[in-house]
């Protein structure tokens, strides 16, 4: 199974990236992990969310 594939099961759509504001790379895949700098908790539909990760989401 993809990523991709596990996103559309779970009903999970991910916003196009926002351009990056400075001169960093605004993601780095290595070793099958992603690493995600300067991206803000944008909502598809647009908006935000916020919260602690494992504490729950708030829109």
């Amino acid at each position: 199974m993809t990523i991709e594939n596990k996103l559309e099961d779970l009903g999970l759509v991910l916003p196009d990236p926002k351009p990056p504001l400075g001169a960093y790379v605004p993601y780095l895949e290595r070793d099958g992990l992603v690493f995600i700098s300067g991206q803000g908790p944008a909502l598809a539909g647009g908006g935000g969310s916020f919260g602690r990760a494992g504490g729950g989401v708030g829109r």
